[in-house]
């Protein structure tokens, strides 16, 4: 059963040890959980977050998440949380638009 508030997804995604997406709302719960994310840069909103958000562990296309790239990230594991945290200072700080 799927949780029914945002708050309930992001609470399953805290027991990930690391999440592959190509989703933008997936992103987004990924950072809200603090779990490590590694994105799958084949959708412009992906790729303009991981540019933003200055990440370095990223694959292009999914025959690159290979076994080694993926123990890479989560041994990099830190390093990507320290700049999920500072890209989600960094938009709480913006405006809301209208």
């Amino acid at each position: 059963v799927a949780p029914a508030t945002w708050q309930g997804v992001v609470r399953e995604f805290r027991s990930a040890s690391l999440v592959v997406t190509n989703r933008l709302h997936c992103m987004v719960f990924s950072f809200h959980a603090g779990v490590p994310v590694v994105p799958l840069r084949n959708r412009e909103k992906v790729a303009g977050v991981c540019k933003d958000a200055e990440l370095t562990c990223w694959v292009d296309g999914i025959a690159e998440l290979t076994p080694e790239k993926t123990l890479a990230c989560i041994a990099d594991r830190e390093a990507i949380l320290a700049k999920m945290r500072v890209y989600l200072g960094k938009v709480g700080k913006l405006p809301i638009s209208p």
